[in-house]
């Protein structure tokens, strides 16, 4: 049996009251029943030289006029949004039989929402973000000695602060 083929117009006419993000946000429901991490997405940028890079990200949060990923902001993706903030997504739900592409602008978030959502994730991934360095090289003794460092520092009650160099990235679809 072939495979079903979608017509984007009958499923999203433009006369539809159905904004794209509800639409979305049905999509992203329904590949969660399905699909091994659907919150994963590619990011696409451009450096300097207007020479694409994609990578693999995760989708942290999304309402109705934007979606977030939270990285480290020395990183090449983030070096490169800060550059030039135009950038393109793409999701792929191969189970749920559906993709969705993004074109956007992105901007940071606020350090109130940078703060909420680091207090939000497991202790030992907030050590992680101090300890390692995106985009960069690094053998895994001196990870371990950083880590090491960091549960000495913190122990296992003292609030671990929110790094400035690390937050999110809202991007607001065009």
């Amino acid at each position: 049996m072939p495979p079903q083929q979608y017509n984007a117009a009958r499923i999203f006419p433009s006369s539809s009251p159905i904004s794209p993000f509800i639409l979305f946000e049905q999509w992203y429901k329904a590949a969660k029943q399905s699909d091994h991490e659907p919150e994963s997405f590619t990011l696409a940028t451009v450096n300097q030289n207007n020479e694409p890079n994609a990578r693999t990200v995760l989708l942290k949060k999304f309402d109705h006029q934007s979606i977030t990923f939270f990285t480290n902001y020395t990183s090449q993706k983030s070096q490169e949004l800060a550059h030039n903030p135009r950038c393109a997504v793409n999701f792929h739900w191969k189970n749920a039989e559906r993709a969705v592409r993004m074109k956007g602008i992105a901007t940071k978030c606020s350090k109130i929402e940078n703060e909420q959502y680091f207090h939000s994730r497991p202790r030992e991934s907030q050590i992680g973000a101090w300890a390692s360095r995106q985009s960069t090289v690094i053998n895994e003794d001196t990870l371990d000695i950083r880590m090491k460092h960091l549960h000495t520092k913190y122990g296992t009650d003292l609030p671990i602060p929110c790094p400035d160099f690390w937050g999110g990235w809202k991007i607001i679809p065009r």
